[in-house]
């Protein structure tokens, strides 16, 4: 059984919101809650000032399951004794950091996608997860360190993080899956990804190139010799795919099928 409960103050008119929100908060959190059975609960897209109020009393050591992604959380402390949670996806609020998770050691399934996230060092003792997405929460590749004890491990989400290496997981035999969309990362790594048979999902899509430059006009070179220049793409981000170069003038200087 799982209750789920949403909330948009946003739709009401300015003079009835915040009376409304009051009587609404009291009643969701002092009065429901506590005759709640369940064990698992989605608080999706209430108001900050409803769930920053009244988060405190909810007894969430109730729950193996919680949802409270879009909810402008500035911080995971009311989670500190949620010792049964398994699953959390905590999406999309303002976490900087989450040291109150420190204490979820049995939880499973992890979703912190779209946080700014400062550090991930309270992650380290959540062995038992098996699934984990941190995607856009601007990790870096030092940050990868405290997934290494992490033996159940078997996907992970980096998408649109200022991830360069990932050499610090490499030795996860239970990975399975990591999706690296719209990060930095490069080939080489990628490739030795597939070679130890982990699932890399990449659906970064780059914007077309509409205009090429180069900050070097002119150029002179001896005969015999090479030149190269990295063009300049535009828009930003567009990478120069498939080019065919050609010379103006092969009585002057040939150039190859890679633009040297």
């Amino acid at each position: 059984f799982i209750l789920w409960m949403s909330f948009c103050p946003a739709s009401m008119d300015a003079s009835t919101s915040a009376r409304r929100v009051r009587i609404f908060s009291v009643t969701l959190f002092k009065n429901i809650f506590p005759s709640v059975k369940s064990n698992s609960v989605i608080i999706s897209n209430l108001s900050f000032f409803v769930l920053s109020l009244h988060i405190s009393r909810i007894d969430f050591q109730l729950f193996s399951a919680l949802n409270v992604s879009y909810n402008q959380i500035d911080s995971a402390a009311a989670l500190e004794k949620a010792e049964k949670l398994r699953t959390l996806d905590i999406s999309y609020n303002m976490l900087t950091e989450a040291d109150g998770l420190k204490s979820c050691i049995r939880m499973q399934e992890l979703s912190m996608e779209g946080n700014p996230l400062e550090n991930i060092a309270w992650i380290e003792p959540l062995t038992e997860l098996t699934n984990i997405n941190l995607a856009q929460t601007g990790l870096v590749e030092e940050d990868l360190v405290y997934f290494q004890n992490m033996k159940n491990l078997q996907t992970l989400d980096l998408s649109g993080d200022m991830i360069f290496g990932v050499s610090a997981i490499m030795d996860l035999g239970s990975l399975q899956q990591i999706t690296i969309s719209y990060t930095p990362l490069n080939d080489t790594d990628i490739q030795k990804l597939e070679e130890k048979n982990i699932e890399v999902i990449n659906e970064t899509v780059y914007p077309a190139v509409q205009r090429l430059y180069f900050i070097e006009e002119q150029a002179e070179i001896s005969v015999g010799e090479t030149y190269w220049q990295d063009p300049v793409c535009y828009p930003s981000g567009s990478v120069l795919e498939d080019a065919v170069w050609t010379s103006s003038d092969e009585t002057v200087a040939v150039v190859d099928q890679s633009g040297v």
